[in-house]
């Protein structure tokens, strides 16, 4: 492609002509570089430059007055030059705020972490009006960006902390974790050692209700300002912030300090992110009973080790598994009960809490819950579909008999609570118990005769028999094939069952005409 070599030229005049006037932006020696203030430039006859000026000046384009950057820096050259402006260390707020009004004026938009991240050192000139239009998420996701952490490091303390206050807005659901994270790698990175607390670091009380407490602690400012009192009068506030794990555990050494023995129940309750650094080793040392304690550690979400440490903990305190107990359970612990806990619980608080999550639980747990709530229910067995719906959700641990009763009762049961029975009472049911069991929704079993617990039904039946349900169903027996039970510890025959099967459909036959002929002869 040809290329004006008059216009290149003026272009190149321009560039340096322009660069002369700025003045020396760089003074470059052996030992250092040293950015010096850019000055010179003629504001008031300034002609809007090259968006390759600023490219060209570097870190030197530091020295520009907000003046100039307002008047001689065109708008749309501004997003070609993002990435070299983004890298310039030492702008000011005002300089910063002053370019990036120009580059969202040309259009430029926030969208992702990316886009954020790509500001770099601009990102201290974002006004509060512009940080509050950024999503939490967003914010987040920069900060993981190789390098935004560190511009966000060196920013002003007020806008590290409007950005963890805009992450942490009950509108933003960002979990704590996640701002614990983000106050990590907001933290300075290079801590002094003291050996009492910094004047300007005493704790009060106006500190002590400010969220943002973490970010501007660092652990060991923590441990040497905090006393094991405030840490326990504060604890419920405490939960909700965003502390690091290494602050958590100042805030342990504090407690532990504090209660040698154990926690008491007003303590455990009040935990929260700490329960994450908690070990059950030490859960064995509390004290608590109280079913809104055990409920608000097991919002914690803890693993299934410790969750099973606090469960035991609880019951052996003396704690009940009435329905507040219980509903804790049922979002996902209620599996790991054992049979001596399962049998504490009282029928009554079945019925007065919510239904709880089997799938995942163990065929003996389903079973003894289902005992249960048949129990609970007993008064009310005849009454339907009160009686049904009651009972539905613990139906994985109903035996076959109970099934075929409620086929009696017009139950219209949905595909997904059949395959959610116990296989092995599903097993014992014939199409017509399935037929009058599922009602209106006979038709589902169709759609979901490819599913494994479907399919072994299916060729467990006479095909005569699923003939009769009306829905195309193939697989089944044909009539006088005997389906033999397959054990793998004591079946060391390697014969096809169908073959075996066929044998003893013959052999009646055989022996019959075995027998006429011994008569005949």
């Amino acid at each position: 492609m040809w290329r004006d070599p008059f216009r290149i030229m003026l272009q190149q005049s321009r560039l340096f002509g322009c660069i002369f006037m700025v003045g020396w932006a760089m003074v470059t020696t052996a030992r250092a570089e040293v950015t010096l203030p850019v000055t010179g430039l003629p504001v008031g006859n300034c002609e809007a430059v090259s968006q390759e000026i600023p490219k060209c000046l570097g870190q030197g384009a530091g020295g520009l007055s907000v003046e100039q950057i307002e008047k001689c820096i065109p708008s749309s050259g501004l997003p070609a030059c993002l990435p070299a402006l983004s890298e310039v260390q030492g702008w000011s707020p005002e300089q910063a705020e002053a370019i990036l009004n120009k580059l969202f004026s040309s259009g430029y938009q926030i969208v992702d972490g990316k886009s954020l991240a790509a500001l770099g050192s601009l990102v201290i000139g974002l006004s509060p009006t512009s940080l509050q239009s950024i999503p939490a998420q967003v914010i987040l996701d920069a900060v993981k960006v190789p390098g935004f952490a560190k511009q966000l490091r060196n920013a002003p303390p007020a806008l590290k902390a409007a950005f963890v206050e805009k992450s942490a807005s009950r509108s933003s659901h960002v979990p704590t974790a996640q701002l614990a994270s983000l106050v990590k790698k907001l933290q300075r990175s290079r801590q002094k050692r003291n050996t009492g607390c910094p004047p300007d670091k005493i704790i009060t009380k106006e500190v002590l209700e400010n969220t943002l407490m973490p970010l501007e602690y660092t652990d060991n400012e923590l441990r040497l300002c905090l006393s094991p009192s405030m840490v326990a009068d504060n604890l419920h506030n405490f939960s909700d912030y965003p502390f690091t794990l290494e602050q958590l555990a100042v805030l342990k050494e504090k407690l532990d300090e504090g209660y040698p023995d154990g926690y008491p129940d007003s303590i455990v309750r009040n935990l929260g992110s700490m329960l994450e650094i908690m070990t059950p080793e030490e859960v064995k040392k509390w004290r608590f009973n109280s079913a809104e304690t055990l409920a608000a550690l097991l919002d914690s979400s803890p693993d299934d080790k410790m969750a099973s440490a606090l469960i035991q903990q609880y019951a052996s305190s003396g704690g009940q598994f009435d329905a507040t107990a219980l509903n804790a359970l049922g979002a996902g612990y209620i599996c790991l009960l054992t049979q001596g806990q399962l049998n504490m619980i009282k029928e009554d608080a079945i019925k007065l809490a919510k239904p709880p999550k089997l799938d995942e639980c163990p065929q003996s747990i389903k079973d003894s819950l289902y005992a249960k709530v048949k129990r609970a229910y007993s008064d009310q067995h005849n009454q339907f579909p009160e009686y049904y719906n009651s009972i539905k959700p613990y139906l994985g641990g109903a035996p076959g008999e109970d099934l075929r009763a409620l086929r009696k009762n017009n139950v219209n049961m949905d595909i997904d609570t059949f395959m959610g029975l116990w296989k092995g009472a599903v097993m014992e049911l014939t199409p017509t118990d399935v037929k009058l069991l599922l009602g209106k929704n006979l038709g589902d079993l169709k759609a979901h005769q490819s599913d494994p617990f479907i399919r072994d039904w299916i060729i467990s039946q006479k095909q005569s028999e699923l003939d009769t349900l009306g829905l195309g169903l193939t697989g089944g027996r044909p009539e006088g094939y005997i389906v033999l039970p397959r054990d793998p510890k004591t079946n060391t025959s390697r014969a096809p069952r169908a073959i075996i099967a066929h044998l003893l459909h013959v052999f009646p036959a055989c022996l019959l005409i075995l027998s006429l002929n011994s008569i005949l002869s």
